[in-house]
C-alpha cells in the first residue's frame, strides 16, 4: 500500500564531543563545591545567631522574673528599706555630695521630704512632686524630665522609686536625710503657710 505521506527515518549523528562533556561536568562540580562552602559558612553563622538568641531569651526571662518578684515583694505602703550610711560619710563628705547636686536636685529632695511629712506616709506620688516644682505646667509635659532627675538621685542612693500600676512613687533613703538642711525645710514650710 502506498501512503501519500511517507515517514522518513532520520538518524543524525550526535556532534557533542567528549571534551565538552568533561568541561561541563567539571563546571558543575565546581559550582557544587562553591555552594557547599557557602552553605557551611552560612550554617556557622546560623549557629552563632541561634546561641545569641538563646542567651537573649534567658536574659529576658531572668529580667521578667526579677520584675515580677520585685513587684510582688514591694507594695507601695511597705516600710522603706534601710540603707546604712557608710562610716566614711562624715560631715565633710556629706557637704561635698550636697554641693555637687544641682539646685533642682536639692529642691527635689527638700520637696519630697516636705511632701512625705505633709502626707504622713512613707511614699509620695511623683505627680505631687511635679506639681510642687512646676505648678504652671501639666504633669504629662514634665513627667519625663522629673523621672530623669529622680533616676539620678536614685543612682546616688538618695531616693527610692517604686511603680504601682501607672503611678510612680518616691521616698527618701536614710542616706538622704542628713543631706537635707533643716534650715531649708523650715523656710519652705513657712513659705507654704
Amino acid at each position: 500500500m502506498w501512503w501519500p505521506f511517507s515517514f522518513k527515518k532520520t538518524t543524525e549523528k550526535s556532534t557533542i564531543s567528549e571534551s565538552s562533556v568533561k568541561k561541563s561536568f567539571s563546571n558543575v562540580k565546581k559550582d557544587m563545591q562553591e555552594i557547599k562552602t557557602k552553605t557551611d559558612s552560612n550554617t556557622e553563622e546560623i549557629k552563632k545567631i541561634n546561641t545569641k538568641i538563646i542567651q537573649l531569651e534567658s536574659s529576658i526571662s531572668n529580667l521578667n522574673q526579677n520584675i515580677i518578684l520585685f513587684n510582688k515583694t514591694l507594695p507601695v505602703e511597705e516600710e522603706i528599706l534601710e540603707t546604712k550610711i557608710p562610716s566614711s560619710l562624715n560631715k565633710e563628705n556629706t557637704k561635698k555630695l550636697w554641693d555637687n547636686l544641682t539646685n533642682l536636685q536639692k529642691s527635689m529632695l527638700i520637696n519630697i521630704k516636705l511632701l512625705l511629712d505633709e502626707e504622713g506616709k512613707k511614699w509620695v506620688p511623683m505627680k505631687y512632686l511635679a506639681q510642687e516644682l512646676y505648678p504652671e505646667k501639666t504633669y504629662p509635659d514634665i513627667k519625663a524630665m522629673i523621672s530623669n532627675y529622680t533616676d539620678l538621685l536614685l543612682e546616688h542612693g538618695l531616693l527610692l522609686k517604686r511603680r504601682k500600676g501607672r503611678e510612680t512613687y518616691l521616698s527618701l533613703t536614710e542616706k538622704a536625710l542628713p543631706f537635707i538642711p533643716k534650715k531649708e525645710l523650715k523656710v519652705k514650710q513657712k513659705e507654704k503657710r
